[in-house]
């Protein structure tokens, strides 16, 4: 016999659904609110929504239950064509970033992100990389996407050079499924997360995000929580995809449109006006530090402890293309300031730590009094080093003079030698490690030798010295 909702029950669930979620049950879906929780009192063997009511307010867990009941999760591969192609033809030949991060924020069962990874790795260039990730509220499909073994129906959109591909035909009691290559699965995190709520700092910031055929389900309030929440991790002039039926008419005025249903963020306005306007984020001190092998596991150290208050900083690590993208969302883990690898002609703002990216030189540029833009360069090798960290302090020796605050830390030769001598020469502060916190006391033994550092220190003490900087 088919359990009703009354209409207290059905209020009292419709106002758990809301709290939970953001989804607004109205009158009209009362007999499908019926069907969808139904599986819910027969697992516990009720009688009523009442009862029902009841667990929810005693289990937690249960809320997750009935959160996966009722949301829609209806979805497939390169659904909305027309965003794949922009992708391909638009997008992808322009990407100047050493790592392109796209976020599929409403994820459902995974078929959208593995399609942008396919696509991806099948149009990017050998030396760029790309991180994925997909997100949801239901569990149950996170699970089922993070799983990557798929019904053949699911099949039938994925192109056919893909599918031979990035896709295994099951055997066995796979028969009639395929199960995504395990190194594209590799590619993309799943993370459980209600977009109603404020989006966790550790995910970073995206150059793409997918938002599709999600916010329909809202009200306009709802939808302007969720944009706002989305946006705030959308890189300035990054791409939002949309759902073809979605519009973002009166829901946000930071984002322009560009195509249907493709938006990019606008660049803040402040970008465009007198420099002054920086001087609250950006600091006339600035710091840079060289560092390459043992040099690492201080950093690791070192970073957590940093204050949100501390000038910019311009690192320059002797690192692998892999160690470096996998290094940043792990230390940005509970951190107040924002780590991130640097881009060309960003303005630099206080409480960010920008990391030189791999393969390219970093430098500095001096566009104002007290603001200061990076600047990416695509140079030959110094001294085998790309990048270089004495690139990196002499454009500090240039164009920050004696601002800046230059730290040398453990590495074998001389890189960073002769830009950290520069910076001492136009008066800026220099710092080296010592050698029995150095895992290889050579860059800094040469500097130290030579007469050109100010401050010798151990790596217990690097934090406390950076945070005095401001």
């Amino acid at each position: 016999m088919k359990i009703k909702l009354s209409d207290k029950e059905f209020l009292e669930l419709k106002s758990i659904i809301y709290k939970h979620s953001g989804i607004q049950a109205h009158e009209n879906q009362r007999e499908n609110l019926e069907h969808k929780l139904s599986s819910r009192l027969l697992k516990h063997q009720l009688s009523s929504f009442r009862e029902y009511h009841k667990i929810l307010l005693l289990n937690k867990s249960e809320i997750q239950a009935m959160i996966n009941a009722v949301t829609t999760n209806e979805t497939y591969f390169f659904r909305e064509k027309k965003h794949f192609n922009y992708l391909q033809n638009e997008i992808i030949p322009k990407i100047k970033y050493e790592t392109f991060r796209c976020w599929s924020a409403a994820g459902s069962n995974g078929s959208e992100a593995y399609s942008i990874a396919m696509l991806l790795k099948a149009n990017l260039n050998a030396y760029k990389n790309f991180e994925i990730v997909t997100s949801d509220i239901n569990d149950n499909v996170l699970k089922f996407a993070k799983n990557g073994i798929y019904p053949m129906k699911f099949a039938k959109n994925i192109p056919l050079n893909f599918l031979k591909t990035f896709c295994q035909k099951g055997k066995n009691e796979y028969k009639g499924s395929f199960k995504i290559d395990q190194k594209l699965q590799k590619s993309i995190s799943f993370k459980h997360i209600n977009l109603m709520k404020p989006i966790p700092k550790d995910i970073g910031k995206f150059d793409l995000i997918f938002l599709r055929n999600m916010i329909i389900y809202f009200e306009d309030k709802e939808k302007k929580i969720i944009v706002e929440n989305v946006l705030k991790q959308l890189k300035d002039d990054g791409y939002l995809f949309m759902g073809h039926s979605e519009s973002l008419h009166r829901i946000t005025d930071k984002v322009q449109q560009i195509s249907p249903s493709i938006y990019k963020k606008k660049i803040k306005k402040e970008l465009s006006y007198s420099p002054k306007k920086y001087l609250a984020k950006t600091s006339q001190k600035i710091i840079a530090i060289g560092s390459s092998m043992g040099g690492l596991g201080v950093l690791k150290e070192v970073i957590p402890k940093l204050s949100p208050s501390i000038p910019p900083i311009l690192i320059v690590q002797h690192l692998s293309r892999n160690t470096l993208s996998t290094l940043l969302p792990k230390l940005s883990e509970g951190i107040e300031i924002n780590l991130k690898i640097a881009t060309d002609d960003e303005i630099l703002e206080q409480g960010t730590v920008y990391f030189a990216p791999h393969d390219k030189h970093l430098k500095i540029k001096n566009i104002s009094q007290g603001v200061y833009k990076t600047k990416i360069s695509d140079e030959d090798k110094v001294a085998n080093h790309k990048p270089s960290i004495n690139v990196l302090f002499n454009s500090f020796a240039e164009e920050v003079k004696s601002h800046s605050f230059a730290f040398l830390l453990s590495g074998m030769g001389n890189d960073g030698v002769e830009g950290i001598a520069n910076i001492k020469k136009v008066n800026g502060k220099t710092y080296a490690q010592d050698e029995k916190s150095s895992d290889v006391f050579g860059m800094s033994q040469v500097a130290i030798n030579m007469g050109v550092i100010d401050n010798i220190i151990p790596a217990d003490k690097l934090a406390e010295s950076i945070n005095s900087i401001w």
